[in-house]
């Protein structure tokens, strides 16, 4: 939807199943938080998110996420651990309207 006038920001919060041998799976809290205004908006969200959930020691790097443009990615890391990729999608994947 990029390119549309109308300001479009989703998010859902749902959990996520990961099977385990023997067990019942493994349940997993996600986020997921699209935009169609910019970058800079949606890192401003997911700094507000690490901040308003006062996560410590989030350290900030370059992403490497085929599915987003090489430089305009951001992974979130906590002690080493990834809690969090943002990104613009890569030009190869978005699809144009015509």
């Amino acid at each position: 939807n990029e390119g549309k006038k109308e300001i479009l920001k989703i998010f859902e919060v749902a959990k996520v199943y990961y099977p385990q041998s023997g067990n019942l799976p493994k349940e997993v809290y996600k986020v997921g938080v699209a935009v169609n205004t910019s970058f800079e908006d949606l890192k401003g969200i997911m700094d507000a998110l690490v901040n308003e959930l006062k996560i410590p020691n989030v350290i900030q790097k370059k992403g490497d996420i085929h599915i987003f443009a090489k430089n305009v990615q951001v992974d979130y890391t906590v002690n080493g651990g990834n809690i969090g990729s943002i990104g613009k999608l890569s030009s190869d994947i978005r699809s144009e309207e015509r």
